[in-house]
């Protein structure tokens, strides 16, 4: 039996996106109310939160009986968990809309084993006087992913050969709690596994296609 709470998820994304406008959103303020010390406004349906990254997303703020377009500086966009959130402060206080473009997703089954690597590089910037310690400065973080399934059928290599899509990956360490990483990622490997005396496994490598967040 395997442990309570585990799973290994890798949902497929739709490729065609749905568009929704004046989707409700539930703003929340302050430290611990988000992964940043600001606040923020999320979509509040949790099946329209995966946002197409080549759609368009509008926050609108209602408040006084007027209806206002927020200024996409206010915030940054967490495509994965639908999420506006603030640069700085906290949203102004009112009611909240989004007009978004959301993909839908579904399970791919057979999962059973999951690993996650993030990595970040750096350059050297070891200066005279570092008295004889290599010194770095932080450059880009990326992160890599594999899955281990039983192998289902042929989908995942007619996908690589059609146009590689996003797919929406979810690696869940706990499910009752709600702890799991998500992000956009590509195939980079598909290896199918075969012997005469065992099931047919799939092993897929992917590679993180922008951030990787983490959901508690």
């Amino acid at each position: 039996m395997p442990l309570a709470g585990r799973s290994a998820a890798v949902r497929i994304t739709s490729q065609t996106a749905t568009s929704s406008t004046n989707e409700a959103a539930t703003r929340s303020t302050g430290p611990g109310a988000s992964t940043t010390i600001s606040g923020q406004v999320q979509i509040t349906s949790t099946a329209r939160r995966q946002l197409s990254p080549t759609g368009v997303h509008t926050l609108w703020r209602i408040a006084a009986g007027s209806t206002t377009l927020v200024p996409s500086t206010d915030y940054n966009l967490n495509l994965v968990q639908g999420i506006f959130d603030w640069r700085t402060g906290d949203p102004s206080t009112g009611t909240y809309q989004a007009d978004i473009e959301w993909l839908t997703a579904s399970n791919v089954a057979g999962g059973q084993e999951w690993s996650l690597s993030v990595d970040q590089e750096a350059f050297e910037v070891t200066e005279f006087g570092s008295s004889g310690w290599r010194q770095y400065q932080p450059n880009l973080a990326g992160a890599t992913a594999s899955v281990d399934r039983y192998w289902v059928d042929s989908s995942f290599l007619d996908l690589i050969v059609a146009d590689n899509p996003l797919f929406l990956i979810e690696l869940v360490v706990n499910s009752a709690a709600g702890w799991k990483y998500e992000g956009f990622a590509r195939i980079q490997q598909d290896s199918i596994n075969t012997a005469v005396d065992a099931i047919v496994t799939e092993s897929l490598n992917l590679v993180i296609d922008g951030q990787l967040y983490f959901t508690t």
